[in-house]
C-alpha cells in the first residue's frame, strides 16, 4: 500500500496557486543592545507576492517588499524602518518547491536568496562592511549618509539615526492552505553592521540570537491588481 501511495503522490498535480498574495514574514530574535540592554525583537515584513506558472510545470514567485515594522520589548528605545529604507530594496524572484507530504497535504517551500542592503556585495566579497570608509558602502537612500539609515526613538535623545549594512538570507517552508500557505522561517544568514550613528554612541553592534520557534510566515490570496498601498 505504501509504494502505491508514494506513486500516487508523485503523479498528483499540485493545485493551481497562480495569483497575487499578501506575504507576511515574522522573524523573532533576542538582542543584547549596547546602551539600551537586552530585548526581544520581532520584525514584521509585509510583501506583495505574485505566483505564476513556469516552463517546467511548476511555479515562480516574485515579491516586492512593502513595509518592515519592528517591535521590541525595550522600554526605552524603539526602532523605526522608514519607507526610504524599503523603497530601494529590489524585487526578488525564485522558484517554488511544491511536494505532497505523506499525510496528503501539499508542502510549500521557497528560498528568497541573499538580500544586500547598504553596500555593493561584488566589492565586499558578499559580506557587509563594518566601516563607513569601505569602498563597497553605498548611500542606500540617497540621503547623503553612508549605508542604509534606520531610526531609534530614544527618550532624552529623541530620534537617533543609525547607519547600517546588512546581509539577509531567508527560507520559508510549510504547507498550502485554502487561501495560500503558512509555516516556519529559516534564517540562513543575517549579518548587520552599524557603521555610524548620530549620536555616535549608538553605533554599536548587538549580539543577536535567532528565535526560530517564534518566527513564521503566511501567504494569503488577495485580489489581482493589488498594490503595496492596498496592503
Amino acid at each position: 500500500m505504501l509504494p502505491l501511495l508514494a506513486i500516487s503522490a508523485a503523479l498528483a498535480a499540485p493545485p493551481d496557486i497562480s495569483g497575487v498574495y499578501r506575504l507576511e514574514l515574522t522573524v523573532a530574535s533576542r538582542a543584547d543592545v549596547p546602551v539600551l540592554g537586552e530585548a526581544d525583537i520581532v520584525a514584521h515584513t509585509t510583501m506583495l507576492a505574485t505566483v505564476t506558472p513556469d516552463d517546467s510545470g511548476g511555479y515562480t514567485q516574485r515579491h516586492t517588499t512593502c513595509r518592515i515594522q519592528p517591535e521590541s520589548t525595550l522600554r526605552i528605545g524603539q526602532t523605526r524602518i522608514p519607507r526610504s529604507f524599503v523603497a530601494p530594496m529590489p524585487d526578488k524572484t525564485y522558484p517554488l518547491a511544491l511536494s505532497m507530504a505523506p499525510d496528503g497535504r501539499w508542502q510549500y517551500a521557497a528560498d528568497f536568496g541573499a538580500q544586500h542592503i547598504g553596500y555593493d556585495p561584488t566589492r565586499a566579497g558578499g559580506q557587509p562592511p563594518d566601516t563607513d570608509s569601505h569602498p563597497a558602502v553605498l548611500d542606500w537612500e540617497g540621503d547623503g549618509k553612508p549605508g542604509a539609515t534606520i531610526f531609534l526613538e530614544v527618550p532624552v535623545f529623541g530620534q537617533v539615526e543609525v547607519y547600517i549594512t546588512q546581509l539577509a538570507h531567508t527560507r520559508v517552508s510549510g504547507h498550502l492552505t485554502e487561501d495560500g500557505a503558512a509555516g516556519g522561517v529559516q534564517i540562513v544568514a543575517l549579518h548587520q553592521r552599524s557603521i555610524g550613528a548620530q549620536p555616535s554612541v549608538f553605533a554599536a553592534n548587538p549580539n543577536v540570537t535567532q528565535l526560530p520557534g517564534q518566527s513564521r510566515f503566511s501567504l494569503t490570496r488577495i485580489p489581482d491588481g493589488s498594490t503595496c498601498a492596498d496592503l
